[in-house]
């Protein structure tokens, strides 16, 4: 009797254990991780990639920081947070964060952020030119010779230094990367540095203006932190845990009609830096506030604000996801577009299976979205299967209520090769709609 009421328990502790060890299985290769953005938080896959950079770090040329690609566009991509205190119609900064890089690269990118003091070197002689010039007259030259000579060669030197300043410039560009390129070949660079100091030195003979120093004088009380400043915006970067932060306060288009003001803009450029720090990859704040890729903003969740990211799994480059969120319906106001958006596919269109699947109701938390999309699978002329996989994008979003945004999340493949296949990568869409919820703190000012 024992033997009999053996092997059932034996059997069921057998099961029991190999169920779990399926259920770790898929627990670890589907494994993610709670990240936030904005006021929200949701669950992604554990390895992604944040696309942080784009077309407005052009002048990051030679740094090593190259953006991604495939990416959203430039117009719709945004970090933007805050009201301007000069007309509150419009966001207070834009915030963009590097990759991880070097101090170097920080330091590059300070000299070209930085207002250029060749400029400023170049209006001092300019003015002495203006001056002098008119001081030069046919008048002069009758009634005294002598100084109108005088004026005439210093003119003419004047003239030659604006020349020889180019010179100077020119070179403190070119000289270092001719050594980096010396040092690469084992090549004997000493002579090349001593050449680029005596450049440096007499470049910084050359006196700048008052302007200049206007410009260039803001000192936030933190170490790494540098601010530059424009007529009407200013300029901040700040070096923390191997990346960049840059924070454009004011207004950043030239098409605008407004026009921030400087005076407005300073205490409220280092009222919010004062509030920020970074922030671990999925770390989630305890305490309210605004989350970006590796950087929170503490605040009273009041602030508006209005992201559009993108990321990919690191595994998978090809599988874009973009995330709109904002305190505005501005952003869902774009979702009846791209639910629409055309997929790329083969140019034999006739050639394939295509699918269009919504708008059809859907869960994003606790909150009832909509969501759309399109999947195309080629086939060969003769109608058989391809080796190529499928294609695909797919939409959701809702409207904000609230203090729950407006939100719009895309997945789009730019490859027919996948890692995943459509469902899978459909299933995972749906999971990551699910998961939104308002950040921890929030509770408070909602009631929730």
């Amino acid at each position: 009797m024992r033997n009999f009421h053996f092997w059932p328990i034996f059997l069921t502790i057998l099961m029991t254990g190999f169920q779990n060890t399926q259920a770790a299985s898929k627990a670890s290769s589907d494994s993610s991780k709670t990240e936030c953005l904005g006021r929200t938080v949701f669950e992604t896959r554990e390895d992604i990639t944040w696309h942080l950079l784009d077309e407005r770090w052009d002048y990051s040329d030679g740094t090593g920081l190259g953006s991604y690609s495939p990416d959203i566009n430039l117009a719709d991509k945004q970090l933007s947070y805050g009201s301007d205190p000069s007309d509150n119609a419009f966001h207070l900064v834009t915030i963009d964060v590097t990759p991880k890089t070097t101090i170097d690269t920080f330091n590059k990118l300070v000299r070209r952020h930085s207002h250029g003091s060749l400029e400023a070197k170049k209006r001092v002689i300019q003015g002495e030119i203006n001056e002098i010039s008119s001081e030069i007259t046919e008048e002069l030259s009758k009634s005294n010779q002598a100084k109108h000579q005088v004026l005439s060669k210093k003119n003419k030197d004047l003239n030659a230094s604006l020349e020889r300043l180019d010179k100077v410039s020119s070179e403190l560009v070119l000289l270092p990367a001719l050594i980096d390129q010396f040092e690469e070949q084992g090549r004997p660079t000493d002579k090349l540095v001593a050449e680029l100091k005596a450049y440096q030195k007499e470049f910084d003979s050359y006196p700048t203006d008052e302007l200049y120093a206007e410009q260039s004088s803001f000192d936030f009380g933190m170490p790494d932190a540098f601010g530059v400043r424009h007529p009407d915006k200013l300029i901040v970067l700040l070096w923390r845990d191997e990346h960049i932060y840059r924070f454009a306060f004011g207004q950043q288009s030239d098409y605008s009609e407004h026009r921030s003001s400087f005076e407005k803009l300073l205490p409220a450029a280092r009222d919010l830096l004062a509030r920020f720090r970074t922030r671990a990859e999925f770390e989630i704040p305890k305490e309210t506030g605004f989350c970006l890729p590796f950087g929170f903003i503490a605040d009273d969740g009041k602030a508006h604000y209005s992201i559009t990211m993108a990321w990919h799994p690191t595994d998978n480059p090809n599988l874009l996801y973009s995330l709109s969120l904002s305190d505005d319906i501005g952003k869902a106001l774009n979702l009846l577009p791209v639910l629409t958006t055309p997929i790329m596919g083969s140019p034999f269109p006739s050639a394939g299976e295509i699918q269009t699947f919504g708008p059809s109701k859907v869960q994003i938390g606790s909150r009832t979205g909509i969501m759309g999309g399109k999947y195309y699978k080629p086939t060969d002329p003769q109608g058989g299967e391809t080796e190529a996989t499928e294609r695909f994008v797919m939409t959701a979003g809702l409207a904000n209520k609230g203090y729950e945004p407006s939100m719009v999340l895309k997945a789009q493949n730019y490859a027919s090769t996948q890692v995943r296949s459509f469902e899978q990568s459909k299933e995972d869409f749906l999971n990551i709609l699910k998961s939104f919820r308002l950040q921890p703190g929030m509770d408070k000012l909602t009631g929730k």
